[in-house]
């Protein structure tokens, strides 16, 4: 599971860059796990930057175009249902997270439950 303040490093040098960088590097050929909306939070992002002046408009939008074209190589996306929103709901009111960061953890509970599950 990788969430969308890990994920813009792989687009925007900030610190640890050079680690999500390596991880996507291709011939690690490593695929994460994310909540959908995670495409939203990435790309608003990289503008969020550009508005700051670490990157250009221009340089926003290829970064944007690069994300875009690398999502079906590296990620797979989990859509929100039901159970996501509710324990996301629960994960908040108990840790006071933000929401999309509550819904970050749920999928990622969720998908560890899966996986273990699998064993």
């Amino acid at each position: 599971m990788i969430d969308s303040s890990a994920l813009v490093k792989n687009y925007v040098s900030e610190r640890g860059s050079h680690v999500v960088k390596s991880l996507f590097a291709n011939e690690h050929g490593h695929v994460f796990y994310a909540a959908h909306i995670t495409i939203v939070e990435v790309v608003a992002a990289i503008y969020r930057c550009a508005r700051r002046g670490d990157v250009s408009p221009h340089e926003a939008s290829e970064l944007t175009q690069a994300f875009r074209a690398d999502v079906p190589n590296h990620l797979r996306l989990d859509r929100l249902w039901d159970a996501v929103v509710e324990r996301a709901v629960d994960l908040a009111m108990k840790h006071v997270l933000r929401g999309y960061d509550a819904v970050q953890l749920s999928i990622a509970l969720i998908l560890n439950e899966r996986l273990v599950a699998q064993k």
